[in-house]
Formats: structure tokens, C-alpha cells, sequence
């Protein structure tokens, strides 16, 4: 498996259902995301203040964005199960496939929560152990530490993000382990230990696929980022945020889309030397 075969997998598949994935994309997330921002728009802080002013969030809006951001998830689990199953026989539509997405969405809710609450646990006490260290080696070289050093910070920060990163890549195909039809369903652990086992030696190669969509959406998020900054447009009138905003709807739809099929063509890659029966006889 390499960058090189996910995208070209990728790029196949997602032409073959190009018009379907868009279509759910823009009706269920895009288009609703996009009269949320132009007629109701996230508060953004003033920048022109010194200290910048907080933004003051309204709990509906709050909300609506967070139905919406389900929504789209929820979007983009069909989209990968879509991805899993393609090429195989009878392939279920759409719809069934909208409906069969309900319960491993939850299970996927239950393993982020749970992988959420033992990466904390286990963070915080490497944190407390390596203050208590840091503290001790301190005292016993008489050297002072400041809290504010920014050396300090970007050890504290690099201790933080590094095994979190490190558990996203190994975990990377936890989404389509829940919605592969042709194993038996898997309970939440025993998913999460699935795409563990399947990510092994493959870390750095899902990392670079992962870079390749992030660096793209983050030129798209700073574009955008940078002309609010210049015109104000998420503060000032709706029809040149309505303009803007149908101007990078395209690009934002396919970095979506074509993510959404990745994240299963990364699955069907891992899972390759694995035959369905073999896969339903092992769960």
C-alpha cells in the first residue's frame, strides 16, 4: 500500500459515483452549512482591539452547526461504507446503505469517547510523572525552570500531540471497520483493537495520505480565513459572504469527497489479502 495506489484507487471510485457522493454532500451538510453562514454567521473575534475581543456564541447557533457537522459526518460514514463494499457483488443502494450507517455511527461515537477518555488518562499521568521528574532533576541541580520558557512549552505541546497523532494513524480505519458488511458487527473494543492490528507498519504511509487532504483543506481554510480578515465578510453583508462562499463550495465539496473515499480505499487496501468468508469466519 502506498500514497500513490490509495489516491489512484481513490480518484477511480470517486468517479464512478461522483455525481451521487456530491449530491448527498451538497443537499445533507453543504447546502445547509452554507445558508447557516451566510444568513446566521459564526461571531468572530474583533482582531482591531488590543486584547482581540471575544467572540460571544449563541447557544441555537451553537446547535444548528453542531446538527450539521452530524449531519455531514454522517454523510461521509456512508460514503466510506459505499467505498468499502464497491466492486463487490450486489451492492447495496444508497438508501439502505443511509440506514445501515445509523448503528455503526454510534458504535463510533462509543469508541471515540472511550479512546478520548484513556488517551486523557493516560496523558495526564505522563504529564504528572514527567513534572515530578522535571522537578526533581531541577531541585537536585539547583537550576530554576521557568513556567513560561518556550522550550518548556513546546516539550509540554510535543508530549501532548505526539501520541495523539500516533493514535489517529493506527485508528485511521476504525470508521470502516464498523461499516464493513462483510464482517460480522464487531462491538466497540473489539473494532478498535481491528483497526489497530490492521494499521501496524503502515503508520508513516497513512500519515502522508492524510497530510495530502489536511494541507489541501488548510490552504482552503486560510484562503478564506484571510479574506474575511481583509473585507469582513462574516460581519458584514450576506451577499458577498453568499458569494464567496459559492465560490469555494466546489473545491471544498471535492476535498470532502474525495477524503470520504480515501479514508474507505485505505481500508480496502489494508484489508486486500483478506477473504470476505475468512473475514466473517474470524468475528
Amino acid at each position: 500500500m502506498t500514497v500513490t495506489s490509495i489516491w489512484r484507487e481513490t480518484r477511480a471510485i470517486a468517479h464512478a459515483h461522483f455525481s451521487s457522493f456530491a449530491t448527498l454532500l451538497a443537499a445533507l451538510y453543504f447546502l445547509p452549512n452554507l445558508v447557516l453562514t451566510t444568513f446566521w454567521p459564526t461571531p468572530m473575534p474583533d482582531f482591531s482591539t488590543t486584547p482581540p475581543t471575544t467572540a460571544s456564541y449563541d447557544g441555537a447557533h451553537l446547535l444548528a452547526a453542531f446538527a450539521i457537522s452530524l449531519t455531514g459526518w454522517f454523510v461521509m460514514l456512508t460514503i466510506i461504507a459505499i467505498t468499502v463494499n464497491y466492486g463487490r457483488a450486489a451492492p447495496a443502494s444508497i438508501a439502505t446503505t443511509l440506514r445501515q450507517t445509523v448503528k455503526p455511527m454510534l458504535k463510533l461515537i462509543a469508541a471515540a469517547l472511550l479512546v478520548y477518555v484513556g488517551l486523557t488518562v493516560v496523558l495526564t499521568v505522563c504529564i504528572i510523572v514527567l513534572a515530578v521528574i522535571g522537578g526533581f532533576i531541577a531541585s537536585a541541580s539547583g537550576v530554576s525552570v521557568d513556567p513560561k520558557s518556550p522550550i518548556l512549552i513546546v516539550v509540554i505541546v510535543a508530549a501532548i500531540l505526539m501520541p495523539m497523532l500516533w493514535v489517529a494513524l493506527r485508528l485511521a480505519p476504525l470508521q470502516a471497520v464498523y461499516l464493513d458488511p462483510a464482517r460480522a458487527p464487531l462491538g466497540v473494543i473489539a473494532g478498535i483493537r481491528r483497526a489497530w492490528a490492521l494499521s501496524r507498519g503502515s503508520a508513516l504511509t497513512i500519515l502522508w495520505t492524510f497530510l495530502l487532504w489536511f494541507g489541501a483543506a488548510a490552504i482552503l481554510a486560510l484562503a478564506f480565513y484571510g479574506l474575511n480578515l481583509k473585507f469582513g465578510l462574516m460581519s458584514g453583508p450576506a451577499l458577498p459572504r453568499l458569494l464567496v462562499q459559492l465560490a469555494i463550495l466546489p473545491v471544498s465539496l471535492a476535498i470532502t469527497l474525495y477524503f470520504s473515499v480515501a479514508l474507505g480505499v485505505l481500508y480496502r487496501q489494508l484489508t486486500a489479502n483478506e477473504a470476505p468468508a475468512a473475514l466473517r469466519a474470524a468475528a
